[in-house]
């Protein structure tokens, strides 16, 4: 055993890992990074989101108001009474809204007054899709079903709290769960044996979307950052490195025309991807999602901005190993903090600060808007944002990129 021979490999092995950019980012900086970002999004407890709309306001909603407020894990957001709660809830990002309706107070009041003499309590949970999956519970959750009995024989009537909910949303099954929850605990506190009020939920968006409908927008972002910020970072530095851009520079083709060629070749590899996505998504889970030209004009503006963000990855790096590192470190927490596939309301408000600013969020935000609520106004709104970010990283990376450099 030559002890020399042994320090010399260990030593050039050391050296060969610090110096590959690729090597490095995967074997040291890559846990780092999935560390931080997951410890940023999950570490305070969930907390779920619950807007409540209080048409009674009465001294029995707000007792039930009341109750919600004092739950743990669970913040309370109060909408005016003249709000229309679908459209406050898509543009808060809230997946359940309570509606307290006009009269409710009275009506468990008085039920409460018809049902004293039962030993039971007065509020049951009773779902009527039992076996079904999460996603199924959405369908109806009713705290009761049918008008109990008194004592006295007479007919108590429920008072109806109606819970909308955003079925796109996975966190949303289990706001339903403490929503239950919570009224069941405050009905049975407040006596008697009869059914006191029912809890009805009513999904907001069709019925024929299937959970996996939800997940296409994200997906489809997920492939246009993808393309967008790897390919180009990596076949950027590839031409760099072979001098194939300084090559470039003495022909007559400028850099404006090797921009536009750049953009319609990543557009066309997006579309491709994209049909590719909804055809596999169609045949195996017969989704119900299509594509208008709202979604291309989204796409056409994603893929501007992410080949912006590899043109400027590549301008820094010094190889394609590099490069390849140096987008995952992009992509990767991008994914997460962007709400891609992990809801925003879970995470922290300075993370949900940070997700507000990333083009990746916008760019989720407006496929959902084209593909799922059908709302063009919010789904160019959220394209113009995209193409601006686009269009100013577009110009970074065509000036810091030179092609002259050998």
């Amino acid at each position: 055993m030559k002890l020399s021979l042994i320090y010399i490999d260990f030593i050039s092995s050391l050296k060969i890992l610090f110096r590959g950019g690729s090597s490095f980012f995967w074997v040291l900086a890559f846990p780092i990074v999935v560390m931080l970002v997951l410890g940023s999004v999950y570490s305070e407890d969930v907390s779920y989101k619950l807007a409540i709309q209080d048409k009674d306001n009465s001294s029995t909603s707000a007792a039930l108001v009341e109750a919600f407020n004092s739950t743990k894990n669970i913040t309370v957001t109060m909408v005016a009474a003249n709000e229309d709660p679908v459209a406050y809830m898509k543009s808060s990002g809230i997946g359940a809204l309570l509606i307290i309706p006009a009269g409710f107070g009275n009506d468990v009041q008085r039920n409460v007054a018809l049902s004293k003499a039962s030993p039971t309590g007065g509020g049951r949970v009773n779902s009527s899709i039992a076996g079904q999956t999460n996603t199924s519970v959405l369908n109806v959750v009713t705290i009761g079903q049918a008008p109990l009995k008194s004592s006295n024989n007479t007919t108590t009537t429920p008072g109806t709290l109606i819970l909308k909910v955003d079925q796109s949303q996975l966190i949303t099954s289990g706001t339903i769960g403490i929503v239950t929850s919570v009224a069941e605990s405050f009905f049975a506190q407040l006596g008697g044996s009869g059914q006191l009020a029912n809890v009805t939920s009513q999904k907001i968006l069709p019925s024929q979307f299937k959970y996996i409908d939800f997940f296409v927008p994200g997906i489809i972002s997920l492939a246009v950052l993808t393309i967008g910020v790897l390919g180009t970072s990596t076949t950027n530095t590839e031409l760099r490195l072979k001098g194939i851009l300084r090559k470039l520079s003495t022909t007559p083709f400028g850099k404006s025309d090797w921009l536009i060629a750049k953009i319609l070749y990543q557009f066309v590899v997006v579309l491709i991807s994209t049909v590719l996505i909804f055809v596999v998504a169609k045949l195996v889970y017969d989704i119900v999602t299509v594509p208008d030209a709202a979604t291309l004009l989204l796409l056409f503006a994603g893929t501007i901005c992410f080949t912006g963000i590899g043109m400027i990855v590549a301008r820094f790096v010094k190889s394609e190993e590099a490069a390849s590192a140096a987008s995952m470190a992009i992509i990767f927490p991008m994914l997460f903090l962007s709400g891609t596939f992990e809801p925003l309301q879970l995470m922290p408000d300075y993370v949900q600060t940070v997700a507000k600013v990333l083009p990746l969020t916008f760019l989720n935000t407006g496929l959902t808007d084209a593909m799922i609520w059908g709302d063009i106004p919010g789904a160019l709104y959220n394209a113009s944002v995209v193409l601006l970010a686009g269009i100013i990283f577009l110009v970074i990376g065509a000036v810091v990129t030179d092609w002259r450099e050998k």
